[in-house]
């Protein structure tokens, strides 16, 4: 308990960095966000690619199929972390 509450301490002492922020995100919430800038991605390029009225609509259809990917894999990646906190 006590070693658990100097350990926080000593964080809390540390100076703050981007990387340190980043890695503070949840899983779910990083893989949320690669997955829309890869559909943002297909949006700004797939109409460019394939003139056809579909292409938008479907562009954009990938890039809410993509954020849900990214949410499940990172929710699976928050899961396996809590369940490797549990066996130390």
């Amino acid at each position: 308990m006590h070693g658990r509450i100097a350990c926080k301490h000593r964080q809390s002492q540390a100076p703050l960095s981007i990387g340190r922020i980043w890695s503070e995100i949840p899983h779910l919430w990083k893989g949320a966000f690669y997955g829309l800038t890869v559909g943002a991605l297909a949006v700004a390029i797939l109409p460019a690619i394939w003139a056809s009225p579909w292409a938008l609509p479907c562009a954009g259809g990938l890039a809410a199929m993509l954020a849900i990917l990214g949410l499940l894999l990172g929710r699976a990646a928050d899961t396996r972390d809590a369940l490797r906190d549990l066996t130390r």
